[in-house]
């Protein structure tokens, strides 16, 4: 009797665990695709004679040719000043130079197509030619005193910029881009403060500056070619293997990644732990988001720093917003139920919400290089500052830049001779600089000096 009984809840046992493994095994727990028609690539044909990214590589195939013992970099950090050998830089590349005014001028700017794309490290290159020949050229004429030329260089540089964030479909392209246009902005900003730059030329630089779209934009319309970046990175997943992968970037050591491996081969099969079509629709729901709030300020931005613990754990309250919603409505209740898609969710989220908190820091960039062009235009045409920002309007601005991590309008001090921004932790500290300490250090104030330079030292 107690040899049948034990067979039978032998068998009871086994007839569970196969139940249960069934469940596992069997693809039901996914759901159907996402609709991301939304999200998908626009491409319109450009002649090839009207699109500046073709001029751009003729530029970048003129390999920069940097004199024995010039270091572009150490220039532009005031390292460094050999007139000699920063004007054979700028005479030897002349033609990159002529390449880049060519393309500016040209109505568009957009990559080949994918069968004739050119490898990823012309990027680099046209980093390159922004950073350390414009940007090299544009100080040099500030330095020597020819303030027209340098006006010129700088919004060379800036223009330039500003068609390669055209030209950006990812984000891979686009912080590169973006870096060539601050790039431009320091050398306006330098430009603002010199005494010897003229009423002319700060005209001048204040109207490229206003037709500069801020980078919020800029990021939210690389989002569509960054989405399809991810879905590439996330098709692995359909194996089972694909944790594999993403150890690395989610920062799995070597002892846990064998563990994983071992996991993985009998267990995390994409029907339950991995359910691709439901991590799809909460990546694509936040791409979605990203698009959607390009002007929205970074206190109000559903990304704007927002952690998806409590969406993890189902702890959400009324101000975790329509993301945290949202990822409630693609998890399923279930132990460990897609576990791997909510973890890569996760890191994704992350990713981009420091995409939008940089964005931000570069708005504050571009919007403080326009009230400093205009605070000194104020300041020669009256012999003072003005004692609001207000007072700019609408003779030099349109209207007062707003701060785009709080949504009002840029903080100012007349005594200090500042304009700054209360920065990512929403804190007006008076304008404070450094950092605030805690688990990770955040930099309290973005403080931007309107103090007027003397003319840099000549070697």
């Amino acid at each position: 009797m107690k040899r049948q009984l034990v067979k039978k809840i032998g068998a009871a046992f086994l007839i569970v665990i196969l139940f249960l493994a069934a469940l596992i095994y069997v693809p039901i727990w996914d759901i159907a695709p996402p609709d991301v028609s939304d999200l998908a690539v626009v491409r319109t044909e450009v002649p090839p004679e009207e699109n500046a990214y073709i001029c751009f590589l003729n530029a970048a195939s003129n390999m920069l040719y940097e004199p024995q013992g010039f270091v572009p970099s150490k220039y532009l950090r005031g390292q460094t000043n050999d007139d000699a050998l920063v004007s054979a830089f700028i005479a030897t590349n002349q033609a990159a130079i002529a390449w880049v005014k060519l393309g500016v001028e040209r109505p568009f700017c957009q990559k080949p197509d994918i069968a004739s794309a050119p490898d990823p490290m012309w990027t680099c290159r046209f980093f390159e030619i922004g950073y350390h020949l414009l940007a090299t050229q544009a100080r040099f004429e500030r330095i020597q005193g020819r303030m027209s030329e340098a006006t010129d260089a700088t919004l060379l540089l800036i223009r330039y910029g500003s068609r390669l964030q055209q030209a950006s479909e990812n984000m891979s392209d686009y912080p590169l881009a973006n870096g060539v246009v601050n790039m431009g902005l320091t050398q306006a900003t330098a430009l603002a403060r010199d005494k010897r730059c003229g009423l002319a030329g700060r005209a001048r630089l204040l109207a490229a500056l206003a037709e500069l779209r801020f980078a919020n934009q800029e990021l939210a319309k690389s989002a569509r070619g960054d989405y399809a970046v991810q879905m590439e990175l996330l098709e692995p997943t359909r194996s089972g293997r694909a944790y594999q992968i993403y150890a690395d970037r989610l920062g799995v050591s070597k002892f846990k990644r064998t563990v994983v491996r071992l996991r993985v081969q009998f267990v995390y099969l994409p029907s339950y732990f991995m359910q691709y079509n439901r991590t799809r629709h909460l990546i694509a729901g936040d791409y979605r988001l990203l698009m959607a709030h390009a002007g929205t300020a970074y206190a109000d931005h559903p990304l704007g720093g927002s952690d998806t613990t409590g969406v993890l754990s189902g702890n959400t309250s009324q101000n975790d917003g329509p993301s945290a919603k949202r990822g409630q409505t693609h998890r399923l209740r279930w132990p460990s139920a897609n576990v791997l898609g909510l973890r890569i969710w996760r890191y994704q989220r992350k990713m981009l919400a420091d995409k939008v908190r940089r964005a931000c820091g570069d708005e504050c960039k571009l919007s403080a290089a326009r009230l400093l062009l205009a605070c000194r235009a104020y300041e020669e045409a009256t012999g003072h500052l003005p004692e609001t920002l207000q007072a700019l309007v609408p003779d030099y601005l349109p209207a007062v830049p707003r701060d785009p991590f709080d949504g009002q309008p840029f903080r100012y001090s007349t005594e200090r001779r500042i304009i700054y921004s209360v920065g990512e932790d929403l804190t007006d500290d008076g304008g404070t600089r450094g950092y605030e300490q805690g688990r990770r250090q955040r930099q309290k104030d973005l403080v931007f000096d309107l103090f007027t330079h003397e003319p840099e030292p000549q070697s």
